[in-house]
């Protein structure tokens, strides 16, 4: 994909996410969360030019995205802590991971504030010399990879990418209206996972203590079997041990359209 036709693209994605969402009475323009850490690891600190997350500003300042950028969007004296968790909760995330990203404390807050609130969230790696030690928080996302010698073409992919998730989860919201009308219990707007499912099962024990019957549906595509696995262990663990059924809109339409009872 070329440049021009990749902006097109993003382009008209941005603008019918936009029309869906001020239609619902949402913020009209699309906003992007930088997450990104100044720490530089030594290799990062060798190389010349400026740093990566200053080349995402400018790039975003010369488009029609709106951003939030923690040093220019944090006001002196205000309450930083909860205006991040706030403005990562409320963005399309994008994660700038370069080397040392994936273990600093705030990214991690950050991401996992944008999971929770069922952001969409595109990674761009970056990396140097490579990273210690990754973070599951920070899987389970859309990536793009962003070539350092000439980081342009990685840097728009991104973005593209991020307004296509954004676009997804527009969508998606905007039909679970009817999904929830089959009986779904939860409806999230990315893959469940780990990360997502404790706090969901956490609230729904809570609301709904009498519920045995766990019926989840996600877009498309379907988890993999392992996967599965995992987050069914994870219900057992919570005292869903039998009914638990998680499907993506196509699982559920090759099984007729029904819940099995």
């Amino acid at each position: 994909m070329n440049t021009d036709s990749g902006l097109f693209g993003r382009e008209l994605a941005q603008a019918i996410t936009q029309q869906i969402q001020q239609e619902a009475n949402l913020p009209a323009r699309l906003t992007v969360f930088v997450s990104h850490t100044k720490h530089r690891s030594s290799e990062e600190a060798s190389r010349s030019g400026p740093a990566m997350f200053e080349r995402v500003r400018d790039h975003i300042q010369q488009s029609h995205l709106s951003a939030f950028f923690d040093a220019q969007d944090i006001q002196p004296g205000g309450d930083w802590e909860r205006t991040l968790e706030d403005a990562a909760g409320s963005s399309a995330l994008l994660m700038i991971r370069t080397d040392v990203y994936a273990a600093r404390e705030w990214t991690q807050r950050e991401v996992h504030a944008a999971k929770h609130s069922g952001m969409p969230v595109v990674c761009m790696y970056a990396l140097t010399a490579g990273e210690e030690r990754g973070s599951f928080l920070m899987d389970h996302v859309p990536s793009v990879v962003c070539d350092l010698a000439d980081p342009a073409p990685g840097v728009a992919l991104a973005l593209n990418r991020l307004v296509d998730e954004t676009l997804k989860n527009t969508l998606w919201q905007a039909q679970t209206s009817y999904l929830s009308e089959d009986g779904f219990d939860w409806l999230p707007a990315q893959s469940p996972e780990p990360t997502t499912l404790a706090p969901w099962l956490a609230s729904h024990q809570e609301t709904q203590p009498d519920d045995k019957h766990l019926w989840v549906i996600h877009p498309d595509p379907p988890l993999g079997p392992a996967e599965r696995e995992v987050l069914l262990q994870l219900c057992a663990v919570a005292g869903y041990d039998v009914d638990v059924d998680i499907l993506t809109p196509r699982t559920f339409a090759a099984r007729g359209g029904a819940l099995k009872k």
